[in-house]
């Protein structure tokens, strides 16, 4: 083989290992789930989200304005809840995130939410996130007309993907009135807190955590600690 061969072989071939590197880490990151606490059996008295008055259910979408994986969630959440009557279910979409962070952003989570006929809350100091145990942008929950919790996770195949899943398809068949494939289901979204570091793995945001969601909340003694506040 000439030299100039051997160096185009070997060229091709270190692209073909770091492409393939490449590809490896990505869809290893994509299907990284986020973090999350344990998510209350029933309504939280603390959350600032209103249940419904009447026989509906609840669905609650914890979503930070600023992590890309959110538009796809919305998206598989609306999917799996087309043609349920308003009657049978009611979603608020609860927009977690410092004050600081107002801006287009919210305002187009906004816009898709009264798009799809929610309700739309603001959740400036993320205490409704705590409340319900989110700490990951895209975790749905879904309580009963009774107000017990019947589904708590994500609804979409991956970050920023959308597609079959597990979580929108046990959202879609509680709503139905069927027997859901599971009750719970990895989120895949941007951390609504900074939680690296901790030792309680529960609450760890995964490998690969976007740092566009992450804000000034460091520890989860001081997510502990906010959760403890009046």
């Amino acid at each position: 083989m000439s030299l100039r061969g051997f160096l185009c072989a070997t060229g091709g071939l270190l692209w073909l290992i770091t492409a393939g590197a490449g590809y490896a880490w990505l869809n290893g990151y994509a299907t990284t789930p986020g973090g999350r606490l344990e998510s209350p059996d029933s309504w939280p008295a603390t959350s600032n989200v209103a249940r419904p008055g009447d026989e509906r259910s609840a669905v609650v979408m914890i979503a930070h304005p600023r992590c890309p994986c959110t538009l796809a969630s919305i998206d598989e959440l609306a999917a799996a809840l087309r043609g349920v009557p308003a009657q049978v279910v009611e979603v608020t979409l609860v927009i977690s995130g410092f004050a600081s962070i107002a801006g287009a952003e919210t305002e187009l989570l906004k816009t898709l939410g009264a798009r799809h006929g929610w309700r739309v809350q603001l959740d400036t100091e993320r205490r409704d996130a705590l409340a319900f145990g989110a700490l990951t942008s895209g975790h749905v929950l879904m309580y009963g007309p009774g107000g017990s919790l019947v589904y708590s996770g994500g609804v979409t195949p991956a970050r920023d993907h959308r597609g079959p899943n597990t979580g929108a398809a046990a959202v879609r068949a509680i709503a139905l009135g069927e027997r859901p494939p599971a009750a719970s289901a990895p989120v895949f979204g941007c951390p609504l807190f900074e939680t690296e570091g901790s030792t309680r793995p529960i609450t760890s945001p995964g490998r690969g955590a976007s740092a566009c969601c992450i804000e000034s909340v460091s520890t989860v003694d001081t997510v502990e600690g906010m959760k403890g506040k009046d």
